[in-house]
């Protein structure tokens, strides 16, 4: 990273004198505030300065620098290109500076928009840009005493001038703006109610007409701010990590205590947590389960990672998951045990063979778990939250793998849950989907980005869709049972959300793909053959064997991509292939050599 010194001869030549000017006195409010409030002074400096290094970059450099690393132009920034001077800020702090730090460069990016949820470094150098001793307006001195007591107040102040300001130029308002004002007077501690309906009496017929404006935009944007409603008030909301356009994208998804009754703000252990990965594209979609009693550190204590939800909330598990795993996550959401419940109902019940008894009681609990061998059971949100919770029976006799077999269970679940989702008799189910989830549903997803991504996802394959888990052992460490993370083992795994998998090669997870190879024909030894080609290249789990004749030879298989199922295609000279529906058994490929085969 730059010093001090190198970014501040960087602005002088960069900048215009009056600008220069003003990010010094810039830097010098902001570690005052910085001083008040606590925060660290240092990298409060650096953001300070470095706020408004793109300022003076003509409209096409702007566009030029947001387009060279991938970002899009939002509708209000094509209106006013100006506004990407925070965004361009941010990157070239990053890019050229050598600056890091998250918090910085968010800083540095909403200086001028601010958003909702700002951490207190945002928040100190969007006040800091405010009220620094050069700015002159009606209002500036009420901002710069209230900075200095309710840092708030100030902000709700601050969101408002402008908000007028913007209204009475006939200019477009920044969502990011409005979204920064409501989710203030929804979420802030300090922040007097009572006192501010008391100033808006007293500017009644001015209020009025900022309201009705306000009306207006809000209902041309109906669709937007119901996307909005997913995340909107949500404690612990943290921002999103922006990926290049085109680029794959990690989703954290956390199911939070899905059996427990307690009340809803008391922080909770996950109960399930997995990491998905989109990438555009191959256009393929990877699910990998992480089992909650992985070991990790956690506030520099050995813990479960199911811990790191209830301690730092989603924060905490995003930092748990993102240091396991060395990956970068850009996106979470957050569903509640009620939300998952409605989830299910939501989209008719889920349809399910049972593999084997599952019976289970406990008063305490409320918990009435009964499904019978062979039976196919319709899953209700009630009844779906049992078989995801399902490990053992009363006396005793269960999955013997334990927490590993009930991720089994809910694989093949999920599994069912994407065929339902993906089937065209959830079209009319949308009005109660749409109605229904946003309640329960917390996400950092921007609305844009829902609707993009959404649209994709439901476009991708079942063959495209590779659903795990990580690799490792259960171990009892101190009386504890932990499951320790195998990095080595699941190195192919992981990769793949790395954006690090080898596009030449064969699918990745050939460690999990169970090879069949049977012998159709009167030649001998023609499976083992077939079976070390294989063994070749790279699947290792090779069972072979022989059955009745065949004329034709086939290829079976479930839970593979297209573009492995070709080159095993290629390879073999096998152009007859079938997809299974048997998902109970995992991802497998069942080859049928028959007398039609030419070695």
């Amino acid at each position: 990273m730059w010093s001090e010194e190198k970014i501040e001869d960087y602005l002088n030549k960069n900048l215009k004198e009056h600008r220069f000017l003003h990010s010094l006195r810039v830097r010098d409010t902001a570690i005052k505030m910085a001083k008040f409030y606590n925060i660290d002074i240092e990298k409060t400096k650096i953001a300070a300065l470095v706020h408004d290094c793109a300022k003076n970059k003509k409209n096409e450099e702007l566009i030029n620098i947001v387009k060279k690393y991938g970002y899009d132009i939002n509708n209000e920034c094509e209106k006013n290109i100006q506004l990407l001077h925070g965004l361009a800020g941010a990157l070239i702090a990053k890019n050229l500076m050598g600056i890091e730090d998250k918090e910085i460069l968010n800083a540095v990016r909403y200086h001028t928009t601010g958003r909702e949820n700002m951490s207190m470094l945002e928040k100190i150098i969007y006040l800091s840009d405010y009220i620094e001793p050069g700015r002159k307006y009606d209002g500036v001195e009420k901002i710069r005493d209230l900075s200095f007591h309710n840092i708030d107040e100030a902000l709700i102040n601050s969101f408002n001038i402008t908000i007028k300001y913007v209204i009475e130029k006939d200019e477009i308002l920044h969502l990011d703006t409005i979204k920064g004002r409501n989710f203030l007077l929804k979420n802030s501690r300090w922040f007097n109610l009572k006192k501010i309906k008391k100033r808006r009496k007293k500017n009644k017929g001015k209020g009025i007409f900022l309201i009705l404006l306000l009306l207006i935009a809000t209902m041309a944007s109906f669709f937007y701010f119901y996307l909005l409603s997913f995340s909107e008030g949500k404690a612990g909301k943290t921002p999103p990590v922006a990926s290049k356009s085109g680029e794959p994208i990690n989703i954290l998804i956390m199911g939070v205590d899905i059996g427990g009754i307690e009340s809803v703000n008391e922080p909770k252990r996950t109960d399930t947590i997995i990491l998905m990965n989109y990438n555009p594209k191959n256009k393929k979609i990877n699910i990998v389960s992480i089992p909650r009693d992985t070991r990790v550190v956690i506030h520099n204590n050995w813990q479960k990672i199911n811990n790191a939800h209830a301690i730092g909330g989603v924060n905490g598990l995003i930092d748990s998951v993102e240091n396991l795993l060395k990956v970068n996550i850009n996106y979470y959401a957050k569903l509640n045990f009620e939300g998952f419940r409605k989830l299910i109902d939501s989209v008719g019940g889920i349809d399910m063979e049972i593999a084997q008894n599952m019976y289970y009681d406990d008063a305490s609990q409320n918990l009435h778990i009964n499904f019978k061998k062979g039976e196919i059971a319709h899953l209700d949100g009630k009844k779906a939250e049992e078989f995801f919770r399902w490990r053992k029976n009363n006396d005793g006799t269960g999955l013997a793998e334990g927490d590993l077999g009930r991720i089994k269970n809910q694989h093949l679940f999920i599994e069912k849950f994407i065929e339902k989702i993906k089937s065209p008799s959830v079209i009319a189910r949308l009005p109660v989907m749409l109605s229904t989830l946003p309640k329960y549903v917390e996400t950092n997803m921007e609305p844009n980005d829902m609707v993009k991504y959404a649209y994709n996802f439901l476009k991708v394959e079942k063959s495209d869709i590779q659903i795990r888990t990580l690799k490792g052992e259960a171990k009892y460490i101190g009386k504890i049972s932990y499951f320790i993370y195998d990095e080595n083992a699941s190195k192919d795994i992981v990769n793949v959300f790395r954006g690090e998998t080898n596009e030449d090669s064969y699918d990745t997870n050939k460690d999990d793909t169970k090879v069949e190879i049977l012998n159709g024909t009167n030649i001998n030894g023609l499976a083992a053959t077939i079976g070390n080609k294989m063994k070749e290249k790279g699947f290792f789990n090779v069972s072979v064997g022989n059955t009745k004749k065949s004329k034709e030879s086939k290829i079976i298989y479930n839970g593979l991509d297209k573009k492995t199922l070709k080159s095993i295609s290629k390879d073999l000279k096998i152009n007859n292939i079938e997809n299974s529906s048997l998902a109970d058994n995992g991802r497998f490929i069942k080859v049928i050599i028959g007398e039609d085969f030419k070695k």
